[in-house]
């Protein structure tokens, strides 16, 4: 059982890390990456009814993929702190995810090109905030499941 704990904390580290690893690309290899995705998903977003130019749609994928990763980052955190103490889990994930959203942003400040915005830290909690309330969901069906 505990080995199956250590998963769960591994799984957050290495989910940081992508994030921060993705915080070090400099400008142009950010904007590279970030602008493929954004071809790739623009014919979706046109579906959906979000339309714009290139950079300005490339503006919301670049945003929605903050909350996505921050939003794996809280569930996985959640699930890690959840094994240990449930008392107050959720504010302890979401006070972590700010601190790592925080440090995150600190950390584009050492990237060429890149730059730090507090928006990017309350996008990034939202993340959190969004990924823990979909673990407490599932976690809640199952146990919903489980007793009957």
């Amino acid at each position: 059982m505990l080995k199956k704990h250590w998963i769960s904390f591994i799984l957050v580290i290495l989910v940081i890390f992508f994030i921060w690893d993705n915080s070090l690309q400099n400008d142009i290899s950010s904007d590279s990456l970030s602008l493929m995705i954004t071809q790739q998903v623009s014919p979706i977003l046109y579906k959906l009814g979000i339309t714009g130019d290139i950079w300005s749609l490339n503006r919301i994928v670049r945003k929605m993929a903050h909350v996505f990763e921050f939003a794996i980052l809280g569930g996985c955190l959640y699930v890690a702190l959840h094994q240990f103490n449930r008392e107050y889990a959720g504010l302890k994930v979401i006070a972590i995810g700010f601190f790592i959203a925080f440090f995150d942003e600190c950390l584009q400040l050492t990237s060429i090109g890149r730059n730090a915005s507090i928006r990017d830290v309350a996008i990034d909690t939202a993340g959190v905030i969004i990924g823990v309330a979909i673990v407490q969901v599932i976690l809640s069906i199952y146990r919903c499941i489980r007793h009957k």
